[in-house]
């Protein structure tokens, strides 16, 4: 009782701190077996078997029955239906053992899907999902696994409010990519992909949208700084033709994703910088899909003399 005291009280000083290091995207998911719980019945998770089936969203949590992990539950359980739309298999895990968890997984996952055990944090030490705060208690730390094993998209926030939306996004973009013929549009200046982006979809070319290397192809340079969490301006006007640099100035990593698919960056790293140039008059919505909160819009309007 005590120690669910005091880890309530930590989940709630820090639920709002900086995201903690994680697996970055881009490596090989480390692989496991555990004993985990679905409507109440026991049997034997096996990560390889699950990645056979499809993708795998494996998210961490501190403790089951706790107010931030009782909601994440309820989240994920509302949101099974989408997953499996997307091929997708979504395990809970925690330090609780089994017993604990034959009950979290009936009346707070609702039998809809799994929670493993893992007392000795063998998993979350291998996924380096400990929270720092409280060493006997996993982070909240949500994976997107390919089949092919790799991680596609990590996120960790001790807040529960965006990791099925983070993951879901992750998802859908991945399903994207899977039908996707054109090579991705590389930043000018790449230390690292941190997450896993989707191929420039073949639709860019049909709206007018391509990645350019150099700016010197375009008329005119526009720039968009992302500082704060956020894109600077949150509307940029621009004439058809002209060529749009975003540069982050964030310590974490950030990505530009139109929500039409016509332009997807690849990670952007502190002080990385990307360019893309647009040649159909139109509005651009696009969003960090590290950060889905994160957005912005471009306006192009047509160059003089073109109809």
């Amino acid at each position: 009782m005590y120690r669910r005291l005091f880890l309530a009280a930590v989940l709630s000083a820090f639920a709002f701190a900086p995201a903690l290091a994680s697996l970055q995207t881009g490596a090989t998911a480390p692989d496991f077996k555990t004993q985990a719980s679905l409507g109440g019945k026991v049997f034997d998770f096996n990560l390889a078997d699950a990645l056979k089936k499809g993708p795998v969203v494996l998210y961490f949590y501190p403790a089951a029955f706790t107010k931030g992990c009782t909601i994440e539950a309820h989240d994920f359980a509302d949101a099974v239906d989408q997953y499996k739309k997307l091929g997708a298999t979504v395990i809970g895990i925690s330090h609780d053992n089994i017993d604990t968890l034959n009950k979290f997984s009936v009346s707070e996952c609702r039998s809809k899907f799994a929670v493993a055990a893992d007392p000795q944090l063998t998993v979350a030490k291998a996924y380096d999902a400990v929270l720092a705060q409280a060493p006997a208690y996993a982070n909240r730390t949500s994976y997107v696994i390919a089949p092919n094993g790799k991680i596609i998209y990590t996120y960790t926030d001790l807040n529960p409010a965006m990791h099925v939306t983070n993951t879901l996004q992750a998802l859908q973009q991945y399903e994207a990519s899977q039908h996707c013929s054109e090579p991705a549009a590389t930043p000018a200046h790449r230390k690292g992909m941190r997450i896993f982006m989707p191929a420039a979809v073949a639709a860019a070319v049909l709206l007018g949208a391509a990645a350019v290397p150099n700016a010197a192809t375009a008329t005119t340079v526009q720039t968009v700084e992302i500082s704060g969490f956020a894109f600077n301006p949150a509307v940029l006007n621009v004439t058809a033709g002209d060529t749009i640099r975003f540069v982050n100035h964030d310590q974490e990593a950030h990505t530009v994703v139109a929500q039409s698919g016509a332009f997807t960056s690849s990670g952007l790293d502190t002080n990385d910088q990307w360019t893309v140039r647009i040649t159909k008059p139109g509005k651009y919505p696009y969003f960090c899909s590290l950060h889905p909160y994160m957005k912005g819009t471009i306006v192009v309007r047509a160059a003089r003399g073109m109809h």
